[in-house]
């Protein structure tokens, strides 16, 4: 027996993917850029070690993805956010759907995830929408709001909580939060601008051992780092050694060897910096020789090196090993 597609559900998977494919030819029109001469111009890097396709993850067979934006690992579950479908789903590394949080029939319903992180066995979920961060537990049951103290929140994109800081990228008001977990700011920086030290549109963030930040400065098209202390320290990705433009970087993530891992939206593969910030490789090619990612956006890396990447178009989770 054939399966029916609800009508309200085809509609919102329609107006997402429209909405990307827009964003998209919207951007080269605004920076007066050629698709063509921007996918000449990508770095092929040293394939010496890319991982391999696994497989895809589409999301519940009842409520397939429409826009899923941020990824995150715990435990054996991956958890995706779906930003226009306005919630998350979990699942096991098989794609086995385990359940969904905060969808429009919980009593507090996510409007735009996008970055999670985990603390102290709960789920923070930074949603755009409504400017907050909600806190669930790993059940879906809802437990209350991060409270930042005296700071309003934007749009935060990436989410990380780590040696008890939380911190996330707001890409509304072009800047880096550092709070403490009782909502005290410990350091923010940038503003909106094409500068060092400036920002146009940041999304993905990451943190490495020595406490250096990482940020995706999507609307430049360059990764900026930071010292502990927010002072600007260099740019990757931006004809920087050797590596090319990164064009629209959006999530990243460091895997267990200390390599960083950058999203690049519009170029459809992900970057791989070694610790000196040289491109050791780049990987997009899914199982068929004709298919690469599609818009991918959010990334997450478990601690045996297995790679999570959110597609924008058409909908789906890939995943990558070694």
């Amino acid at each position: 027996m054939k399966k029916t597609i609800d009508k309200a559900l085809l509609k919102k998977l329609i107006i997402g993917t429209t909405a990307a494919l827009l964003a998209v030819f919207g951007y080269f029109i605004w920076k007066k850029m050629n698709p063509v001469d921007v996918i000449k111009s990508i770095p092929i890097g040293d394939f010496t070690n890319p991982p391999t396709f696994s497989h895809n993850i589409y999301g519940d067979s009842a409520s397939p993805f429409v826009m899923p934006l941020g990824v995150a690992v715990r435990d054996g579950e991956v958890y995706v956010s779906d930003s226009e479908g306005g919630f998350i789903q979990v699942f096991d590394y098989n794609g086995k759907h385990l359940r969904t949080i905060g969808d429009k029939k919980s009593k507090t319903p996510l409007k735009n995830p996008y970055g999670m992180a985990f603390y102290d066995g709960n789920l923070y979920v930074a949603d755009g929408g409504q400017g907050k961060i909600l806190i669930y537990a790993a059940n879906g049951e809802y437990k209350g709001q991060f409270a930042p103290q005296g700071q309003r929140i934007g749009a935060p994109g990436q989410l990380l909580i780590q040696d008890n800081k939380l911190m996330f990228t707001d890409i509304a008001q072009r800047k880096v939060f550092v709070y403490n977990m009782s909502g005290q700011l410990l350091l923010s920086f940038g503003e909106r601008g094409s500068q060092e030290g400036q920002f146009e549109y940041p999304h993905g963030l990451a943190v490495d051992k020595k406490g250096n930040f990482y940020v995706a400065d999507s609307g430049n098209n360059r990764i900026q780092v930071f010292d502990a202390n927010g002072k600007f320290v260099k740019i990757l990705g931006k004809d920087a050694n050797n590596s090319g433009t990164v064009v629209t970087p959006r999530g990243l993530a460091f895997d267990n060897r200390g390599n960083l891992y950058v999203v690049a939206g519009l170029e459809s593969r992900v970057f791989v910096f070694d610790e000196k910030g040289t491109v050791k490789f780049t990987f997009s090619q899914l199982a068929d020789k004709d298919i690469q990612l599609g818009l991918p956006n959010g990334i997450a890396i478990d601690s045996n090196n297995r790679i999570f990447v959110s597609e924008t178009t058409p909908g789906r989770l890939s995943v990558f090993k070694y």
